[in-house]
């Protein structure tokens, strides 16, 4: 069973992974080269992207009140308890899935012929989620 300093470290490993990967999805979206779509089509694929991408963020902000906030409360009381530990892991874990979602979109978008600015908009959007939502964890302690 981990303890509640290596669950920190083992997520925030995690966390950046998924930042780093944005950067490939940015680079292989300008490697792959875009596809030539009808501007009518593109349009539409644009919408359905960002009504995805705002989902998928109401999705990630309900998780992390869900789960994170009860999880963080019972760790401050007892930083041992394994289940509350779980329950913070999984809550980060998925709050970085949703986030990703966001940045695949941009890829998409941009492998589907959108422009590098509306990719970025993704992109930088999915970063900037990681990045104010970084596991914090004031319940683990260095023994």
């Amino acid at each position: 069973m981990n303890t509640a300093l290596e669950t920190v470290k083992q997520t925030r490993v995690l966390h950046w992974v998924f930042l780093v990967t944005i950067a490939f999805y940015f680079y292989a979206g300008e490697i792959v080269g875009r596809r030539e779509v009808e501007p009518a089509t593109l349009k539409i694929v644009r919408l359905a992207f960002l009504a995805i991408a705002a989902y998928n963020i109401f999705l990630s902000t309900s998780f992390r009140k869900k789960l994170l906030s009860p999880a963080q409360e019972v760790l401050r009381q007892t930083p041992d308890d394994g289940e509350a530990l779980k329950r913070w892991q999984t809550g980060n874990m998925l709050t970085f899935c949703f986030c990703e979602v966001v940045a695949l979109l941009g890829f998409a978008l941009r492998f589907l012929g959108g422009t590098i600015l509306e990719a970025a908009l993704f992109y930088v959007t999915a970063a900037g989620l990681l990045i104010a939502w970084a596991p914090r964890a004031g319940f683990a302690r260095p023994e």
